[in-house]
């Protein structure tokens, strides 16, 4: 009797530890949490296929990256924190429409240009406890790029507490990266949702379009549609970090070049916290 006693203690005991964590049901205040001196290092991993087709011809373009991206807090005030980006490693692999494969890895190939960006401080950004992003400083040319996808490191906290199913907007200016737009500007809004909160995390899901998607020329959508991200992102709410982001691409833009003309993208984008150092004593 004292030995069934035991295994009935027994499985109640792994019960417990494999019930998964009870959902909350409260309203959570989600907010980004900045100390002087820590870093955040987060490994990304890229993939992007692009085709289009002009009257009949297809013209492929693929690309695979991964890199390591380390956030330094430089500085902190009540409304903000001043961050230096500095990606550490970084790996590509992509084959060009004409197709020109091009490899690199920063740990390997110290003479490529796009080598060259690891290991030192690219750019400065100020965030905010909503995840607000301003005064981005670039300290490397040529980095547009990276500042695209900034909006999708951090992304936008409502101002009040939330509940699960609630959900919050945010519209914003998003700058083409040359050479899909010199400069040019395109109006997106990005919607958030709770979609889950056990314990200290929180999922969040995600979707990017245009703020006017039917007033949007095809030559616009076409050079957006790359940064057209959505997704989940897990954010801990006892530390104040996003853990881990997964978006995904997939649009078809029609007649950007022409009647006869069409383009999908396709990709992925995830974002993993592996390092959360605090400050050295």
């Amino acid at each position: 009797m004292r030995s069934l006693r035991y295994c009935v203690a027994c499985l109640i005991a792994l019960a417990t530890c494999v019930l998964p964590a009870p959902a909350q049901t409260g309203k959570a205040r989600l907010r980004y949490q900045f100390s002087p001196g820590t870093t955040l290092t987060y490994k990304l991993a890229h993939e992007l296929t692009i085709e289009n087709v002009v009257g009949g011809n297809k013209q492929h373009y693929t690309s695979r990256s991964q890199s390591t991206r380390v956030y330094r807090v430089l500085e902190v005030s009540s409304d903000w924190a001043l961050l230096e980006l500095t990606v550490t490693h970084l790996k590509v692999d992509a084959t060009l429409p004409n197709g020109t494969r091009i490899q690199v890895d920063s740990a390997t190939d110290k003479s490529h240009p796009l080598a060259k960006l690891a290991g030192q401080p690219i750019l400065r950004l100020k965030v905010s406890s909503t995840g607000q992003i301003s005064e981005v400083q670039r300290l490397r040319p040529n980095l547009q790029g990276i500042d695209a996808t900034l909006q999708y490191s951090f992304i936008k906290l409502p101002q009040e507490a939330v509940a699960v199913g609630e959900t919050w907007t945010t519209p914003f200016k998003f700058t083409l990266p040359p050479p899909l737009g010199s400069g040019r500007t395109v109006a997106l809004v990005q919607r958030y949702r709770l979609a889950e909160r056990n314990a200290n995390l929180a999922t969040v899901e995600l979707a990017t379009d245009f703020q006017d998607p039917d007033g949007t020329s095809p030559q616009i959508a076409a050079a957006a549609a790359q940064f057209l991200m959505s997704g989940s992102v897990l954010f801990d709410l006892s530390a104040g970090r996003i853990e881990r982001t997964d978006y995904t691409i997939d649009r078809i833009v029609q007649r950007h070049v022409g009647d006869d003309s069409a383009m999908t993208v396709k990709g992925r984008l995830t974002q993993v916290l592996i390092h959360d150092i605090a400050r050295s004593p």
